[in-house]
């Protein structure tokens, strides 16, 4: 009877054991999909930075040579614009970075 006894507390503490690793294994799964939501809005995050640098340095590009091409209006203008690029505050550039950090 005493084996019996210890056979049975050692089934129901089997199943304890079984049931608290199936809450951990289902807690250590949400941790996951919460990390690899945090992981896919940084890379977003990073690609919307790549891509308002890139727009912006694309624009400043272009400035500079039609600054630097074409007729003296033409020239004049975009050396204005550019001026004005340049002196501008670039938020959503500002943004993407710090979203980005």
């Amino acid at each position: 009877k005493q084996r019996e006894a210890e056979a049975k507390a050692a089934a129901e503490e089997a199943k304890q054991r079984e049931s608290q690793a199936q809450q951990d294994a289902a807690a250590a799964k949400e941790r996951e999909a919460e990390a690899k939501a945090a992981q896919q809005e940084l890379e977003a995050a990073l690609q919307e930075l790549h891509a308002q640098e890139k727009a912006y340095n694309d624009k400043k590009a272009e400035l500079q040579r039609k600054s630097e091409e074409g007729g003296v209006v033409s020239r004049n203008k975009a050396a204005n614009e550019l001026a004005q690029l340049l002196a501008e505050d670039p938020l959503p550039l500002r943004r993407a970075k710090i979203t980005q950090e």
